[in-house]
């Protein structure tokens, strides 16, 4: 019995330490200033190129282009911003209605409304509306199936608050409509995970840093240096791009700095 209870005892130690080591890993993996190379049938340059990524080089001898990029991982090291008197024109269409983000929407302004409170800093406004879709919308594992297998389309905004439910991308639908609404621009990202699969999350305009990360289904400002942003536009119908078409290869080169 007492054979049984010792290597109870230290299979269980050992599973915490791996675990543990796992944990501590990630953390690693997603922190600082990370180079990777990237590979894809289909991307982005000026996203790939854009903040918190910067392309520092490209091999065009093969079929594909291969791009070395760093990425600087960091959440929450914006404090506050508020709306300029007028944004740049070339913004205009992040601050309108599109195909899956109806801004306009008396439910999304409603919504929108209650969120800021008459807040003005973007920044606030931000973190408020992130905890609120990442509070409110529960993720939905089966509509994510579908979506990638092409059954079925994305949801928009005003059908992922009708129905509090969906994916990365619906999450990221709901944030940006309420950004928008608020007159705030906002655009939708595709990319990768290192070690993990496609992401969905949103970009927000502060005057002065330019497009910032957030991602709302965790609920940060800032990403880590694990997310790879390879596209970004209005919207997913704007980016045009079937998540199973990208065939993306990234490779981890090394880490630039702590």
């Amino acid at each position: 019995m007492r054979k049984v209870l010792k290597y109870v005892l230290i299979t269980g130690l050992s599973l915490a330490i791996i675990a543990a080591g796992c944990v501590l890993f990630l953390i690693y993996l997603a922190t600082g200033t990370v180079c990777y190379s990237v590979q894809a049938a289909l991307l982005d340059p000026e996203a790939l190129g854009s903040f918190p990524q910067e392309i520092i080089s490209i091999d065009r001898t093969g079929d594909e282009p291969v791009y070395e990029i760093v990425t600087y991982g960091g959440e929450d090291k914006f404090i506050s911003a508020s709306v300029p008197a007028r944004y740049p024109e070339e913004l205009t269409a992040f601050l309108l209605p599109s195909d899956k983000i109806e801004s306009d929407d008396p439910k999304i302004t409603a919504l929108a409304a209650s969120i800021a409170r008459g807040e003005t800093d973007v920044v606030v406004i931000a973190r408020e509306a992130a905890s609120w879709v990442s509070d409110k919308i529960r993720y939905d594992s089966g509509l994510a199936q579908k979506i990638w297998a092409g059954e079925v389309p994305t949801q928009s905004a005003l059908e992922t608050l009708e129905r509090r439910e969906g994916t990365c991308s619906e999450y990221t639908n709901l944030f940006i409509a309420i950004m928008r609404s608020k007159g705030i621009p906002a655009r939708f990202v595709t990319g990768k995970i290192y070690l993990g699969g496609y992401h969905a999350w949103a970009e927000i305009w502060l005057d002065g840093p330019g497009w910032v990360p957030v991602e709302v289904q965790k609920n940060r400002i800032g990403v880590s240096a694990r997310h790879i942003k390879l596209f970004a536009g209005t919207d997913f119908v704007d980016i045009g791009i079937p998540l199973q078409a990208i065939n993306a290869k990234i490779k981890r080169l090394g880490r630039v700095h702590p």
